[in-house]
């Protein structure tokens, strides 16, 4: 998994990246408390783990591919 200072970077640099209002930007700051509160990286259905590749391709996602589907 990601460490943490890196996984912080792409969740902010994503939420910079958007507009201030919207979905995207509220699952951004959802995705960076997660963070903050050691929960991030981890599907909020199953627990497992999310893989390194979804959190970097869509870090405010919170569930696992499984869960996703």
């Amino acid at each position: 998994m990601l460490d943490f200072s890196v996984q912080k970077e792409l969740l902010e640099t994503r939420l910079a990246m958007i507009a201030p209002k919207g979905a995207e930007a509220t699952a951004l700051t959802k995705a960076l408390h997660r963070l903050n509160e050691g929960e991030y990286g981890y599907c909020r259905i199953c627990g497992a783990d999310i893989p390194e590749a979804q959190l970097r391709a869509q870090p405010e996602n919170p569930f696992c591919p499984s869960c996703n589907a």
